[in-house]
């Protein structure tokens, strides 16, 4: 029995190292393992953080935006009336073409002065014609396109006192590049003036020689008349004498 005792106290002592090595090793790995998961969890963080930064970020923008945009509105609503009625006018397009040039090719009853005048009407637009040469006359302007007014065309002596004869008929403008417009002398209408009110209009008047203010004839019928009774008290004189 005494020579098993350092057998067994040995075994003994190899069976506690071997219990004692084997728990150290199973602490070791528990601790290795729970100090990995404190790493995963950190290593984690930062992408929470990564996110909620770009997300903050987002948020910053659209919150900038609508603050941008509230504020333009504002400003909007609370300008003055007339510059909010201003923004809502519409453009005009330059490369649309909205106006003419158009030339009125224009031949007058025949007159011979030194003092005539030929005016054009047209809307809002008057003009004066330039003399050409004899009975023709020309006049240039811009007009609006695709517009309708009433046109009238005045030949007039002694720089606009006497109205000899008119034009007048709807004019529409089109949408070319250039337009050109033309009125014969047998287009006027000369019966419509007479100053004097004797029935003959002031134009032939003119071409006879005639004062258009002047009733010339009724003043030949009084003078005759006159001229006649004279005569006949002369006569009645001498019979009575003899």
């Amino acid at each position: 029995m005494k020579l098993h005792e350092p057998f067994t106290i040995l075994s003994t002592l190899l069976l506690v190292t071997a219990w004692l090595v084997s728990g150290c090793s199973g602490s070791s790995e528990s601790i290795a393992r729970d100090e990995q998961y404190p790493i995963e969890s950190t290593a984690s963080e930062p992408n929470n953080s990564n996110d909620d930064g770009v997300s903050n970020a987002n948020n910053n923008t659209i919150e900038s935006e609508s603050d941008t945009e509230i504020a333009s509105a504002e400003m909007i609503l609370g300008g003055d009336e007339n510059e909010a009625v201003i923004s809502n006018q519409a453009v005009v397009d330059p490369l649309i073409q909205n106006t003419i040039p158009v030339t009125f090719e224009i031949t007058v009853p025949y007159y011979l002065s030194n003092e005539l005048r030929v005016e054009l009407i047209w809307g809002e637009v008057n003009l004066t014609a330039m003399w050409v040469g004899g009975q023709f006359w020309s006049a240039t302007s811009e007009f609006p396109t695709q517009t309708e007014y009433l046109l009238s065309i005045t030949l007039i002596d002694k720089n606009g006192v006497v109205e000899l004869a008119r034009y007048s008929n709807v004019y529409k403008t089109g949408s070319n590049a250039t337009e050109s417009f033309q009125v014969l002398a047998e287009q006027f209408d000369a019966s419509q003036f007479d100053s004097d009110g004797d029935g003959i209009n002031n134009l032939v008047e003119l071409n006879a020689g005639k004062d258009p203010f002047l009733d010339q004839d009724s003043l030949l019928e009084i003078v005759e008349a006159v001229a006649l009774s004279n005569a006949s008290s002369q006569h009645s004189r001498i019979v009575l004498l003899g």
